[in-house]
């Protein structure tokens, strides 16, 4: 894209060499040295001085107004095609200018037209959940994803209650927060691709948590798709060369990525048991990572475990100098009775301020991610796992 001239109000894209994305901003001042100062749009914080070569125009749709464009799309097909252009966006910018932010702004507003293809309503989040609407339900705390359909509605707009397609247990009074609406069939796909197209951006921007649940929502359409993606490796083998075993390979494919980045979410969000469980369904359909992921969580339970014995001994040896300062202070009292039996002074100032002393130089000594496809996968995260889940 050709850069057009830079100037103070300008939006642009900053990219950072040390992290190897970019991210949008405002020029705030033209410093006339070929420099500018930037005001970026998450937390508003302020680069001073950036120089020239690290800021790019925005891409052509992200300058589009944001009006009610949407809105005037009045059928179906057409609010399908925008969502396709959306998601081809967020492909953009994720693998040309990996701005992870913005592109998960595109794959988010993809999947806001599928609902509402499938719903029927512009901009009607009660239409998503009407009665009879086909959702999939997201537990709390938890990698589990069910399919269900509202059965009524519920105590007010906000909660509805579902009767689940397994084995038609109902549940009451179930939030909306925790329920997906499932496209139309014929855009399920997209749906799944947008889910875990967000799944690694979340991970890029170390939001743990939103990868798990884009993930499993991926997992969830899959399994919905084609019934059971554990199975679909004997369905290849059955049939090796026909439709069915072709269609069935690029689930397995797309099953195996959702897998493979929910357990890595699951290993850098410390939660190395539920990385294992995911790591044995990655056997049965790639056993190269699958066995690839087992060595990891084994990795960090190692990690984990020298770090629980370096606390053990942290502690002991603390509680050992805690025990002996308290002896010194009880052999500083002893020592200022004897000196006041034997009427000299010294003795006790001695005994106190040694006892004093030893402690605190003992306590100073303590050491405190194709087109309707996937973008391409990226590379793996590096550094310390992190305990924060993000949204959970």
């Amino acid at each position: 894209m050709e850069l057009s001239p830079l100037s103070t109000g300008m939006r642009v894209r900053v990219w950072n060499k040390a992290h190897s994305e970019s991210q949008r901003g405002t020029i705030a001042l033209d410093n006339e040295d070929s420099t500018f100062d930037i005001l970026y749009d998450e937390n508003d914080i302020e680069e001073v001085e950036v120089p020239n070569e690290r800021i790019q125009c925005l891409e052509p749709f992200e300058l589009e107004e944001r009006s009610d464009s949407v809105s005037s799309l009045s059928t179906s097909t057409a609010l399908a095609a925008q969502a396709l252009a959306c998601k081809t966006n967020g492909n953009t910018l994720f693998s040309q200018w990996k701005d992870w932010k913005a592109a998960m702004e595109q794959y988010l507003k993809a999947l806001a037209l599928l609902t509402e293809v499938s719903c029927g309503t512009v901009h009607g989040r009660v239409g998503a959940f009407t009665v009879g609407a086909p959702v999939l339900v997201s537990a709390a705390n938890s990698v589990v994803v069910r399919q269900g359909m509202i059965a009524s509605e519920g105590v007010d707009d906000s909660h509805v209650d579902i009767m689940y397609d397994a084995d038609d247990a109902e549940e009451e009074g179930v939030h909306t927060q925790h329920l997906t609406r499932l496209t139309e069939v014929q855009h399920r796909d997209v749906q799944r691709a947008c889910f875990l197209n967000l799944a690694r951006c979340a991970t890029r921007r170390k939001n743990f948590g939103w990868a798990v649940r884009y993930s499993s929502l991926a997992l969830a359409i899959i399994s919905v798709l084609t019934g059971d993606y554990q199975s679909l490796s004997e369905l290849v083998q059955q049939d090796e060369e026909g439709a069915a075993a072709a269609a069935a390979a690029a689930a397995m494919k797309h099953a195996t990525d959702a897998l493979v980045l929910r357990g890595k979410a699951l290993l850098l969000a410390g939660r190395p048991g539920l990385a294992q469980k995911d790591a044995v369904a990655l056997l049965q359909l790639d056993e190269a990572k699958g066995t690839q992921l087992l060595k990891e969580v084994a990795a960090l339970r190692a990690e984990r475990h020298q770090q629980n014995k370096k606390l053990s001994r942290d502690v002991v040896n603390w509680v050992s100098q805690a025990m002996h300062i308290a002896e010194g202070f009880g052999g500083a009292e002893t020592g200022t009775g004897a000196g006041a039996g034997t009427g000299t002074g010294a003795g006790t100032g001695a005994g106190t301020g040694a006892g004093a002393g030893a402690g605190t130089d003992a306590v100073l000594g303590l050491e405190e991610l194709e087109d309707v496809e996937e973008v391409e996968e990226p590379a793996e995260e590096t550094g310390k796992t992190s305990s924060g889940w993000g949204f959970w």
